[in-house]
């Protein structure tokens, strides 16, 4: 089981946490409770909890605080923030540290489980990955070109973040000869068209086609992957051999370059990382082959890019997403500011473009912390918000931007179409109540009906109601109730012969004078009127 410290200043807080859901149902259990951030920095120091939910403010320590504390003593626990209101400061530094989630009070029972869920399917995926080692070296002892592609595939997708700097050392071997290898990353591009994902898929498999045949006609042993960031490569290097390697480097290139006429502007960058001296390190290469792609972003697309370019300066490029604009994108998103959100973006882009410091990893991680920071706006905005999806979804666009321009671009489009969406959802959901109020009217019309009844009817307060109703119909709600009624009135007096005075009660009025006045009002005709002018023409 994993556990789990509950630290709060309010105790009525920790217990309702402890009771709020069955945690042994979701292979948790409660370690510890904890009313303030010195007790729960000394805890977390003497036990390492896997889970830790911490109040925004609490005496020692605050949350944020207390995360940044337990980061620098190396306690790699998955911290949960939670508060009785919106803090976008905090929430701005709680991303900086990487809180798995921030809950707000009162704490609903079903986000509580959601957030719990995913970070011990999480934990398991992890735990699964280490107990299937010893399965991965048992297969991946044959050469069969099967078992090497999913060795390689294996590791990509263990190490699926370009800012990993772990290596392993004890890697099966895969059938590759002995001695040096390399990682080599084939991006493809097509001058920021960033086009549909099929097309780019295709380009990648064809991408994949050439380098396979090319490659198995030379000397080089060789595995290749196809993954959104492009064809992955490791190759046996030999001494001496730098020559013809780069030669067959670019006769991949020309093949890639005549394909234009399938794949109109065609691009190919080769990102090449380091030659280590065996297979067990060939992590290292593989980071440095996908960072020097990215560095296609600055550098421009076509040609080989050695991983060692162009290096970023951290302190420099810090200042172009700061939390004071992260907290202005916050803030638009609030309010569903798309054109400022929009200039927002194209003044960071400006930015970047005119920043001699940066590198193509700066720019991911760039993205990465703006969609991450517009999930979690989007999930202030009461909107179930699955972030992972959402950072998956523009990663799958990234990967086809080939300039800033192209990212910055795709940026304020991504965000633009999903707020979009969420408007017309919103729009749908606020609309709802309305229709079935005017449903309502429409078949008791004539009845005593109070604005009061109806709000309560739909379970809104009659002061939101009142603005609601006259923002979806554009009149107020008494305006449309006697126009209702009049309506239904002119129908009357047209095709039969009622006494006025019937009609004026069928329609909802007992008091003849007052229906004879508001008629009078909104037609401009007196019922008696009304009636032989419109069966005149008759």
């Amino acid at each position: 089981m994993y556990s789990v410290l509950i630290s709060d200043d309010e105790m009525k807080i920790c217990r309702l946490l402890q009771n709020l859901i069955d945690w042994e149902s979701l292979n948790t259990r409660i370690s510890g409770i904890v009313n303030d951030g010195l007790e729960a920095l000394d805890f977390i120091k003497a036990n390492k909890p896997d889970i830790v939910i911490t109040d925004i403010r609490m005496p020692g320590y605050d949350g944020i605080e207390l995360i940044h504390r337990a980061r620098e003593e190396q306690i790699d626990s998955t911290f949960i923030i939670i508060s009785g209101y919106r803090q976008f400061d905090y929430a701005q530094n709680a991303i900086k540290y990487g809180v798995e989630d921030y809950l707000l009070k009162p704490i609903n029972e079903k986000e509580l489980v959601d957030t719990i869920q995913k970070i011990t399917r999480r934990k398991d995926a992890e735990h699964y990955k280490t107990m299937e080692r010893k399965d991965m070296e048992e297969r991946l002892k044959q050469s069969s070109s099967i078992a090497r592609k999913d060795f390689l595939n294996r590791i990509l997708a263990d190490n699926n973040s370009i800012f990993s700097n772990q290596t392993q050392t004890d890697l099966p071997p895969v059938g590759m000869d002995e001695g040096r290898v390399q990682a080599v990353l084939f991006k493809p591009d097509q001058r920021s068209d960033v086009g549909s994902d099929e097309t780019y898929q295709a380009m990648l498999r064809k991408t994949d086609e050439i380098i396979t045949r090319l490659f198995e006609k030379s000397r080089h042993s060789f595995i290749s992957a196809v993954k959104d960031e492009g064809v992955f490569l490791i190759v046996n290097r030999f001494e001496e051999d730098d020559k013809e390697f780069l030669s067959l480097l670019k006769s991949i290139e020309k093949e890639i370059l005549r394909q234009r006429s399938l794949f109109p502007s065609i691009q190919l960058t080769i990102g090449e990382g380091s030659t280590q001296d065996n297979i067990s390190e060939i992590r290292v290469s593989i980071n440095q082959a996908r960072n020097a792609a990215l560095n296609r972003l600055i550098l421009g697309c076509g040609g080989v890019i050695q991983w060692n370019d162009l290096e970023s300066e951290k302190e420099e490029t810090e200042k172009l997403f700061d939390n004071q604009t992260r907290g202005k994108l916050l803030e638009r998103i609030e309010v569903f500011d798309e054109e400022e959100i929009n200039t927002l973006l194209d003044s960071i882009g400006r930015r970047l473009e005119r920043n001699e410091n940066i590198d193509g990893i700066y720019i991911k991680k760039l993205s990465e912390n703006i969609i991450s920071t517009y999930a979690f706006g989007r999930r202030n905005l009461d909107i179930e918000t699955n972030a992972d999806e959402i950072q998956s979804r523009f990663s799958a666009i990234f990967c086809r931007c080939d300039s800033i321009g192209a990212v910055i671009k795709n940026l304020s489009a991504f965000i633009k179409e999903d707020l979009e969406a969420l408007k017309k959802t919103k729009t749908q959901t606020r609309s709802k109540p309305i229709r079935e109020v005017k449903q309502y009217l429409r078949k008791h019309y004539n009845e005593a009906i109070r604005q009061e009844d109806m709000s309560a009817m739909v379970g809104f307060n009659t002061t939101y109601f009142s603005s609601l109703f006259k923002k979806e119909t554009g009149e107020t709600f008494s305006d449309y109730l006697i126009r209702l009624r009049v309506s239904r009135a002119k129908e009357f007096l047209t095709a039969s012969e009622y006494p006025i005075a019937d009609i004026a009660e069928e329609v909802g009025y007992q008091d003849l004078k007052y229906f004879s006045r508001i008629f009078k009002r909104e037609t401009g005709l007196n019922p008696s009127d009304y009636r032989k002018l419109y069966r005149k023409i008759d």
